[in-house]
């Protein structure tokens, strides 16, 4: 489903800084609160059903740029989507409207 067993945990923070403390550092949430969130969301991306087995990738932690405030659980397609768009809801109605074909 996605979890992060203790594991794989260890592992991933040998390879890459102490994941636990890179998630508390720059999301200030633990291990344990990404994976709580990641298995309230199906274990999967916010948007679409990618998971971290399907993609090969760990999925990313979407939070909001000006507050920190933690949204979500995305792939890694859909959180740059996201960046890309700047977080704004004013850009994705533009990109919607395009999409439909409207001015």
């Amino acid at each position: 489903m996605g979890l992060i067993d203790k594991a794989e945990a260890k592992a991933y923070d040998a390879k890459r800084n102490k994941d636990g403390w890179h998630l508390k550092r720059r999301y200030g949430i633990t291990l344990d609160q990404f994976n709580r969130l990641l298995a309230a969301q199906g274990g999967h991306c916010v948007f679409c059903e990618a998971t971290k087995e399907k993609s090969g990738h760990r999925l990313a932690v979407d939070h909001d740029k000006k507050t920190g405030r933690v949204r979500g659980i995305l792939c890694r397609r859909h959180n740059s989507a996201l960046g890309t768009l700047g977080d704004t809801p004013e850009a994705l109605e533009k990109v919607m409207e395009y999409l439909r074909g409207t001015d």
